[in-house]
């Protein structure tokens, strides 16, 4: 037996708009995929990208068998990772994959703030080393610094770092 829509419907004996149905079914769905828009407001980003720069590395990155087994890796939290000389290559790649496994997980973080987590472990490698730790174009890296910094909830060293990242791929890196 097939029902036809005439615009309302009932359930348990209630009259139902299929408009509002239509309305709270789209509702339901965001962050079900990549496209959807994030419903985070922005203290509340800052507040997790906070919580991910002052984690302990090993913390936010749990038991990765691929870790380096330096004291780095052990004792510091992701913003001392990101914003100090000392950091090895090796380690902000590693960093930088972990980021790039957790955007593929669906409800891991906000997608925001792992984009940022990324984004930056790539700008700290460019700028301490002059290396790119990245297969992403200049074009789509230049992007992605440019959202980046207009980000307000982004930490101020954050965007100094971005800033840097910026300067030295228009240079032509």
């Amino acid at each position: 037996m097939q029902h036809e829509s005439t615009g309302s419907d009932s359930i348990a004996g209630q009259s139902i708009d299929s408009g509002k149905v239509g309305k709270l079914a789209k509702l339901l769905e965001i962050g079900s995929d990549s496209s959807s828009p994030e419903i985070w407001r922005e203290d509340e980003l800052e507040s997790v990208l906070r919580h991910q720069l002052d984690s302990g590395f090993e913390e936010t990155n749990a038991s990765n068998s691929d870790a380096t087994d330096s004291a780095e890796s052990c004792d510091t939290n992701l913003r001392t990772l990101l914003l100090a000389d000392s950091t090895s290559i090796e380690l902000l790649q590693h960093a930088k994959d972990h980021f790039k496994k957790l955007g593929a997980q669906r409800d891991a973080l906000p997608s925001s703030v792992v984009a940022v987590c990324y984004l930056a472990c790539i700008s700290t490698a460019l700028v301490r080393y002059g290396e790119r730790i990245s297969s992403t174009a200049d074009s789509e890296l230049l992007t992605n610094l440019s959202w980046a910094q207009s980000q307000s909830w982004v930490d101020a060293s954050l965007l100094e770092l971005f800033a840097d990242a910026e300067r030295i791929l228009k240079a032509g890196h």
